[in-house]
């Protein structure tokens, strides 16, 4: 079964976090496999340029705002949720608990409500870099899915970077993925990322819709960055004119977006 097959019917697959450099990236590689995917945008954001494109249907949705998400999954197949952030801000009460797990919970809820079938979590691979508040709430994000009953599976994606970009550092542990301490905790150049979770959501719908498939195989599953950098050699490749534009330095962290 071919991916457009599988995901036959708009909005197949809804990706929270559409305005980050992840949910656009997913999209583009998503749209690069003939799968056209709903982006949530953040409340205010500009329209990124695969939705203004064509090739993704944008949506604004606030995540932290839950009775304005009631029946917005209805008709999804699978739930990407890319929504959280590194950067906390205590002057506006964005916590990491309230950037990374309140957002989580809620879209969790509505996702339950509303019969979506399957859950991809986009969370955080452990690496002493890292806050402990954000992983702790990662970590809760995690837990609280895994009581919902969904079929679902956990990303715990290293820090991304621009490849030609960021500092030397990145790419020097990037290179060394290979050995066994640095594998899955080591950083990943941002398309490569994409490419990788994109190729995961095309897998595990495909289990959904064909049921002569091994269905349930990737029930409550954890993909960590070895398991990503060999999805992302499987992913399709994009076309030139889908390339998305390098961004910003300061925007390489967030996986996300704030709450307004």
């Amino acid at each position: 079964m071919t991916a457009r097959e599988a995901t036959r019917g708009a909005g197949a697959i809804l990706i929270t976090g559409g305005s980050s450099w992840i949910g656009e990236q997913v999209a583009l590689v998503l749209a690069a496999a003939g799968v056209t995917a709903r982006l949530w945008l953040a409340p205010g954001a500009v329209t990124p340029p695969v939705v203004r494109a064509g090739w993704a249907h944008g949506e604004r949705a606030d995540a932290w705002n839950y009775a304005s998400l009631r029946g917005r999954g209805r008709g999804v197949q699978l739930l990407l949720h890319c929504v959280g952030s590194l950067q906390t801000d205590a002057s506006r009460g964005l916590s990491a608990q309230q950037l990374n797990l309140a957002a989580a919970r809620n879209v969790i809820n509505m996702a339950v409500q509303d019969g979506v079938p399957q859950f991809l979590l986009l969370s955080s691979a452990g690496a002493p870099w890292l806050p402990r508040d954000y992983l702790a709430a990662k970590r809760a994000a995690e837990q609280f899915l895994a009581r919902s009953g969904m079929r679902q599976a956990i990303v715990r994606a290293p820090l991304a970077f621009e490849k030609g970009g960021r500092p030397f550092l990145f790419r020097f542990l990037s290179a060394l993925a290979w050995l066994p301490l640095l594998g899955n905790g080591s950083p990943m150049p941002r398309l490569q990322l994409a490419r990788g979770v994109a190729q995961l959501a095309l897998q595990l719908l495909r289990e959904e819709v064909d049921t002569s498939g091994p269905v349930g195989s990737h029930r409550g599953r954890i993909y960590r960055g070895r398991d990503l950098r060999r999805l992302a050699r499987d992913a399709p490749e994009l076309l030139r004119a889908l390339r998305p534009a390098p961004e910003p330095e300061e925007e390489a962290l967030p996986f996300g977006w704030n709450p307004p």
